[in-house]
C-alpha cells in the first residue's frame, strides 16, 4: 500500500489554513508599504547640468564650478 501525505490539494475541505490566511494578509501589506515608501524616495537626477544643481542641494554639498 503506498504511503500518501494528506495536504490542501488532497483533502475533502481544501479551506485556507488560519496561518496561510495571515500570511496572504501579512504579504499585502508589506507589499502596500513598500509600494506607499517608493513614493517618498526622491526622483534619482538625469545626467544633464541642471541635475547638477538638484544633485548638490540634494546631497548637501557646495555647488560645481
Amino acid at each position: 500500500m503506498p504511503y500518501t501525505v494528506e495536504t490542501a490539494a488532497t483533502r475533502a475541505d481544501p479551506t485556507p489554513s488560519p496561518g496561510h490566511i495571515a500570511g496572504v494578509i501579512a504579504g499585502v501589506v508589506i507589499m502596500a508599504a513598500a509600494i506607499a515608501t517608493s513614493f517618498l524616495i526622491p526622483e534619482p537626477p538625469s545626467a544633464d547640468r541642471d541635475s547638477v544643481r538638484y544633485l548638490s542641494a540634494w546631497v548637501r554639498v557646495p555647488p560645481l564650478r
